[in-house]
Order: structure tokens, then sequence, then C-alpha cells
């Protein structure tokens, strides 16, 4: 009877060991796998930040050909958003950079840097849909009187119900190219994150890694 129960003691422990070297093996694979996909993301948060600093030079450049008082004012406002923008991701990416650490908690940390990315990503997007109106608005003018003084252009309600189905139909097309273009770049990573914090949240796993 105890070399029964000794054998089972010994049996439980080998199941306990293999359960461990499991979880480890998989911890190591979910380490390897999103350090790589961490850093891939980081650097596509960097361009799109050089991105938005870059922008600001360029709306720079537009006020050179603004041809009235209030396009002038528009764009500066466009600028104005802008730097705001860079300024909340600049400080995003540091804070990300900042608490980023796999060697701890590593469902912990993926969780919060997911979340973190997708916080950054809708914030562009919602700061987008208040840009786009002014910017097709700007643009819309600067390319009225490129070529020739068309000031009284919105003398007639006509050229006001032209300007408003432009903004009817640009904004939400940017909007939506907006979205496509954060999937397209950012979609199949976060993806991959997604996958590591599924198999991380297995009842097996969850409270152990």
């Amino acid at each position: 009877m105890d070399e029964l129960k000794e054998a089972w003691g010994e049996l439980k422990n080998k199941d306990k060991e293999s359960i461990k070297l499991e979880i480890e093996q998989l911890r190591v694979s979910v380490h390897a796998k999103s350090a790589g996909v961490i850093e891939t993301l980081n650097k596509k948060l960097k361009l799109k930040t050089w991105f938005v600093w870059g922008g600001i030079i360029l709306f720079f450049g537009f006020m050179y050909f603004a041809p009235n008082t209030i396009t002038i004012f528009q764009i500066s406002f466009i600028i104005a958003v802008y730097i705001i923008s860079g300024i909340i991701l600049t400080k995003e990416r540091k804070i990300i950079k900042d608490e980023v650490d796999l060697s701890g908690n590593l469902h912990d940390t993926l969780e919060t840097y997911y979340q973190k990315v997708k916080r950054i990503l809708r914030y562009e997007e919602l700061i987008g849909l208040t840009l786009y109106p002014i910017s097709a608005t700007a643009g819309f003018i600067v390319g009225l009187n490129a070529e020739s003084d068309n000031s009284d252009f919105f003398d007639d309600w006509k050229g006001w119900v032209i300007l408003l189905g432009v903004l009817i139909i640009l904004t939400p097309l940017c909007h939506l190219f907006s979205k496509w273009l954060n999937k397209v770049a950012f979609g199949k990573y976060l993806k991959k994150l997604e996958e590591s914090l599924e198999e991380l949240n297995k009842p097996e796993n969850a409270d152990t890694i």
C-alpha cells in the first residue's frame, strides 16, 4: 500500500513538473513572438509621430498660398491640432516605452501595450474627424483661387451647397481611408498580440503566466 502511495506521489510530481515545463515553454514562445511584434509596432508609431511633425511643416508651407485671412486661420487651426496630436503621440510613445517590460508579468504587459496602441489609433481617428472638414474647406478655397480671384463664389447659395457637398463626401471617405490605413499598418500585428493574449488567457495558463 505504501509503495502504491509513493508511486502515485511520484506520478503527481512528474505531472506538475511537466505542466510547469510546458507553461515555461509557452512563456518563452509568446515572449519571443511578442517582442518582435512590439518592436515593429514601436517603429510604426515612431513613423506616425514623424509624419505628424512633418505635416506641420507642410501646412506652414500651405500658408504661403492662402488667398485670404479666413484660410490662414483655418490652416493655423489645423497646425495647432497637429501640434497637439504630435505632443500626445510623443507622450504616449514614451509611456509605452517606459511601461513595457516583458520580463515581468507577460500577460499584463501585453494587455496594457495592446490597449495603449489601440487608444493611440482611436485618438488619431477622432482628431482626424475634426480636421477633415476644415482641411477640405481650406483646400477648396485655395484651389478655387489658385489661378484667379473667385472671392465672389460664395456670394450665391450654390457655392455653399457645392462646398457642403464636398464636405459630406470627403469627410467620411477620409475617415474610412484613415481607418483602412491603420488596419493595413497595424492590424496584423495587433492581431498577433490578440492571439498571444488568447493563449495566455487559457484556464491552464492564466494563473501561472
